[in-house]
């Protein structure tokens, strides 16, 4: 089991106020980050300065500068961002924390409603969720724009496991939230202690969309256990649906 982490969530559609982001970010101290709508920041400030300003191990914003990762804990290794349509956008990182590993998702959802079915495929294919949910602890952070297609699909809502508080989940807009735009979801061995959405009075003219905080920890053994105990039921319905293996 790692020690306690703490991942932000945090929308910067419209946040101008540096000196605001950083001291932030100082008051809550996460370990990572994962940043949605930042092309108005990269255009000013390069990813090297931005860490320099926030004390920052690392910055990576991607090839669209439309979302990035930050990271005081530890470097993220073999960052990847996806193209999901639309203007929508997934990053994933490997992170290594000792002897604890997870993947870390990004997630940007934009569009036409109708066009959503077909991101969320992308979402969910080999390449990203489907590749990588039965191998890791992941954790899915991000903006998922309207949510209904997300919410009502079977087959992402069996896959992941959504973490929010248990009222107000609200987070858009930011001064009188009423969608549940911004969310997390995690994947296998990570342990919630905490998530909470900030709704300060501050948080509320500064920003768009309320920031997700989440404190947790990662149990790779857990992950590797599960994959273990799933590998062996479906062996096992595979053996039990063969007529070679029934008596007669």
């Amino acid at each position: 089991m790692s020690e306690r982490l703490r991942i932000l969530s945090l929308n910067m559609n419209g946040c101008t106020d540096m000196a605001f982001f950083y001291a932030y970010l100082s008051e809550i101290n996460p370990d990572f980050v994962a940043l949605q709508n930042t092309a108005h920041i990269f255009s000013e400030i390069p990813a090297a300065k931005l860490a320099q300003e926030s004390n920052a191990t690392g910055v990576n914003s991607g090839a669209s500068h439309s979302m990035a990762f930050m990271s005081w804990k530890a470097p993220l290794k073999q960052v990847q961002e996806y193209d999901l349509g639309a203007g929508s956008n997934c990053m994933v990182a490997d992170v290594t924390l000792g002897k604890e590993r997870f993947l870390l998702f990004n997630v940007r959802l934009k569009g036409n409603f109708f066009q959503r079915p077909g991101q969320i495929k992308k979402l969910l294919s080999a390449d990203l969720l489907g590749r990588y949910d039965m191998l890791l602890p992941s954790v899915i952070a991000g903006d998922f724009f309207d949510t209904l297609w997300v919410s009502g699909h079977p087959q992402f809502q069996s896959r992941l496991q959504r973490i929010s508080p248990t009222f107000m989940r609200a987070t858009y807009p930011a001064r009188c939230p009423f969608i549940s735009r911004d969310r997390f979801y995690v994947i296998g061995g990570i342990q919630v202690e905490r998530i909470r959405i900030d709704n300060s009075a501050l948080i509320r003219h500064k920003l768009t969309h309320l920031p997700l905080i989440m404190d947790m920890q990662v149990n790779t053994r857990g992950a590797a256990l599960r994959v273990e105990i799933g590998a062996h039921e479906k062996l096992e319905q595979v053996l039990s649906g063969s007529s070679i293996f029934k008596c007669n």
